[in-house]
């Protein structure tokens, strides 16, 4: 069951790492297995413009606190 769990996440999940961008900020990669190649992303992987913006904008409301 381990095993099988093992090569399920290689295959549906991504691995993170912490870059510093150009300007010394700093950004995050995404690595997995994309139709069986390794692919890397630099925006949230499955995700449309419009989500990552909808997402960004709601950020930036305070609504953590009114919970």
């Amino acid at each position: 069951m381990a095993a099988v769990f093992d090569t399920f996440t290689q295959q549906a999940a991504f691995r993170l790492e912490l870059v510093k961008n150009a300007n010394g900020s700093d950004g995050i990669r995404w690595h997995g297995m994309v139709d069986g190649e390794e692919k890397m992303f630099t925006v949230d992987p499955h995700t449309s413009f419009w989500r990552r913006f909808g997402i960004g904008f709601m950020s930036l409301l305070p609504i953590e606190s009114q919970l």
